[in-house]
């Protein structure tokens, strides 16, 4: 079974997205002089995307993690140290 096989439906159309785009962004690219608007536009795009796909992997109940913020939702652990190493 392939990776993108395991993906949930929204996760296959985010990989698609970004393929999509990666390869739009590398043809604009390509020209002899680039459209700096669309260049700009695929790498926002690319940025969200990846954003996107990040975020999906989140799980409720779970670690939910943001640039700079980690928030836990679960009930916490204490674990107690031996006090030896």
């Amino acid at each position: 079974m392939a990776v993108d096989d395991k993906y949930t439906p929204q996760r296959q159309e985010t990989v698609a997205a970004l393929k999509k785009n990666q390869g739009e962004l590398q043809k604009a690219l390509a020209a002899s002089q680039p459209d700096e608007a669309k260049v700009k536009e695929l790498v926002g795009a690319i940025a969200g995307g990846m954003d996107a796909r990040f975020n999906s992997f989140n799980t409720p109940g779970g670690v939910t993690i943001t640039p700079g913020v980690i928030n836990t939702d679960a009930p916490s652990k204490r674990v107690k140290s031996s006090g030896r190493t």
